[in-house]
């Protein structure tokens, strides 16, 4: 099939998430965390700007441990709300959408460097369609960030494999690599995974073409150029991470060790829902990961996912694996999940922590897709035509019936799950939802509306239920966390106080999300 057929689907990609990103967002409830993560990005920002005089950043309260998050991108959506006039939250909404964007072309250049053009649209559509990813991208400023710098460097680990050599070029790829991996480090800790990614692929190098080096001689100048690459990409990332991160800048030495002591085990042990169960995060079962991954991502990607898995194994025992950039796409998936398993950090709401690795599970579907498509290539024309409109037909319906589901969530995709639990009705209640209360937003919309007919007893009013930090609480109005105000916003976490009247509930998918409560009039 000639290339302009993938390339007009992946144009048209291009356009609709374009179209998506400026039309929408809007459309997306603020989170519990974005406060907090809005007013870090600009302390953060402050500090660049005062040259280090001003250092609010370090004043968050101690528990939150804000400083050891990275802020580089906090500080990205900081600048732009300096920069350009209009609303605060739009600008930080339509960021947060850009940058999701982005993370969509960088999967379409990686699924280039694997298969092509029409790697490059499945490995794109894939993301696109993946709803835990494009429904959180306005509205997570942390983990959809990671995803996104994850797949820049993944790209450009896969261009340096495929630029090695030819001539100089692969340094500039190496010192561009570290300034994307310093930057991702620089977002969230995790991106730091891939220091052994980088170890793999040399490793796997030598495996495949040491004999050869040391019978041939050349073993010393292939070694010392890794040793040169390796230097180049740990110099211009640890230089990054100080340029990006103003707490590690502020301490150069020990700010590095103890950030990762810090996250590697996380203190926070409340309590999450999971499989029907509460338990407590750091006690969360060992199978978190791999069963989040089964019940929140859209069918098609799963079974395309173990499909890319097997044919992998079987090629690799096979020996028909020649790409060394086929394993780095694998290993975007495999290495940090094998990571996550061993070494149990704390996680909690749903995938969110380990979004980074869905793009690797992608690029295992986008192999399996391309090898069946080459044994399909090999058999005859009418059993080939016939076989290749069932696996067409059989993508096209899985994703349909995800688009479907997703629709009906908007503009809470997030809460994405696979017919596999029986979809978000059958989860509710068993798995996390709307960890985030992102329907406070929609609550308090509505409240401001009809506020006339429902009037408070104190002027200005009070509002419980929401975070504190300004998010979610009208202009004037007085945050009252958890305790009952004048108005209360109930979820998941803060159930509606007995004696409040309950006036409004947002619902989605014919479930109840939120509910906007009146405090009963006071004699």
């Amino acid at each position: 099939m000639p290339d302009y057929v993938p390339i007009s689907l992946l144009s048209l990609l291009f356009v609709l998430v374009g179209l998506y990103v400026v039309t929408q967002a809007d459309r997306y409830g603020r989170t519990w965390d974005e406060g907090v993560q809005d007013q870090y990005g600009t302390a953060t920002y402050l500090w660049y700007r005062t040259a280090g005089n001003d250092t609010s950043f370090l004043n968050f309260d101690p528990s939150m441990h804000m400083p050891e998050h990275g802020p580089f991108f906090e500080f990205i959506v900081a600048g732009a709300q300096f920069a350009f006039d209009g609303d605060h939250w739009h600008i930080r909404a339509l960021v947060c959408g850009i940058a999701g964007a982005i993370g969509i072309v960088a999967m379409a250049l990686c699924g280039y460097e694997l298969g092509g053009w029409w790697g490059a649209f499945l490995a794109a559509s894939g993301l696109a369609l993946f709803p835990r990813y494009t429904g959180a991208i306005f509205n997570n400023s942390k983990d959809v960030p990671l995803a996104v710098f994850m797949i820049l460097v993944a790209w450009l680990t896969l261009r340096l494999v495929r630029r090695w050599s030819t001539g100089r070029r692969w340094a500039i790829d190496a010192g561009l690599l570290g300034v994307l991996l310093g930057m991702a480090i620089s977002v969230r800790i995790n991106a730091l995974i891939w220091v052994g990614v980088l170890g793999l692929v040399a490793l796997a190098w030598w495996a495949r073409n040491g004999r050869a080096a040391f019978r041939g001689g050349t073993w010393w100048p292939a070694l010392r150029k890794q040793l040169i690459a390796g230097g180049l990409i740990g110099a211009v990332t640890y230089a990054t991470i100080l340029a990006c991160w103003p707490y590690i800048a502020l301490n150069p030495v020990t700010g590095l060790p103890h950030v990762i002591a810090n996250m590697s085990a996380y203190p926070w042990d409340s309590t999450i829902l999971y499989n029907g169960e509460v338990v407590r995060a750091q006690s969360a079962p060992g199978g978190y990961v791999p069963r989040w991954l089964l019940v929140g991502s859209p069918l098609p990607t799963v079974l395309l996912g173990v499909a890319g898995i097997s044919l992998l194994a079987l090629d690799l025992i096979r020996g028909r694996v020649r790409d060394l950039r086929v394993l780095i796409g694998a290993a975007l998936f495999f290495v940090p999940l094998a990571m996550l398993l061993v070494m149990r950090p704390v996680l909690y709401n749903g995938p969110r922590h380990f979004l980074f690795i869905v793009p690797g599970l992608i690029l295992l579907g986008v192999y399996a897709v391309q090898r069946v498509a080459a044994l399909l290539a090999a058999r005859r024309a009418p059993a080939r035509s016939a076989l290749a409109g069932a696996l067409v037909l059989a993508l096209v319906g899985g994703y349909a019936h995800s688009a479907v589901a997703s629709a009906r969530l908007f503009p809470y995709e997030y809460m994405f799950f696979s017919p596999v639990v029986g979809g978000y009705s059958g989860a509710r209640g068993k798995w996390e939802g709307d960890y985030w209360s992102a329907c406070h937003t929609a609550a308090v919309e509505w409240l401001l509306r009809n506020r006339s007919r429902y009037p408070a007893a104190s002027s200005p009013p009070t509002i419980g239920g929401v975070a504190g930090d300004g998010a979610n609480v009208p202009p004037g109005w007085k945050p009252t966390f958890a305790a009952a105000g004048d108005y209360f916003v109930s979820s998941d976490f803060w159930p509606m106080p007995p004696d409040f009247e309950v006036i409004h509930t947002v619902r989605v998918d014919g479930q109840a999300l939120c509910s906007i409560g009146r405090a009963p009039a006071r004699a």
